[in-house]
């Protein structure tokens, strides 16, 4: 599935797109994330389509009427949202991390360290203690 995606992305095609792969025929219907852009830049498309997320849908959906059709397409959405909203919360992981190896980096005092930990814990480490 993921290999018809990346053919139709190629050329251009818009969702949702149809694919058969043994013997089943599949909708495949592009989660477009808000956060990225519509259009990625020309050295970002690569990095872009492999990371592309898809629902799959084993139907044709090519004989759908147009409320199916804006429905999934209304899935897609509250994916995407769900998507960026991971993305973010990812990025302010990887943030705060990053400060608190730069203390350690830059060879910070135990006690500095410990402090950014403990403030820090419960975002790096959700659901860790109370």
């Amino acid at each position: 599935l993921a290999g018809h995606h990346l053919a139709a992305t190629r050329t251009g095609r818009r969702g949702p797109y149809r694919a058969a792969v043994a013997g089943s025929t599949y909708s495949l219907f592009p989660i477009r994330n808000a956060g990225r852009g519509a259009v990625p830049a020309a050295r970002d498309v690569r990095e872009s389509v492999l990371s592309d997320w898809l629902l799959a849908v084993e139907a044709d959906a090519s004989d759908w009427p147009a409320a199916r059709l804006d429905l999934l397409q209304g899935v897609t959405q509250l994916i995407a949202v769900e998507r960026d909203r991971r993305d973010a919360a990812r990025t302010v992981r990887r943030r705060l991390a990053q400060e608190v190896l730069e203390l350690v980096q830059a060879g910070a005092a135990p006690a500095e360290i410990a402090a950014r930990l403990r403030v820090a814990a419960p975002v790096l480490l959700p659901g860790l203690g109370a």
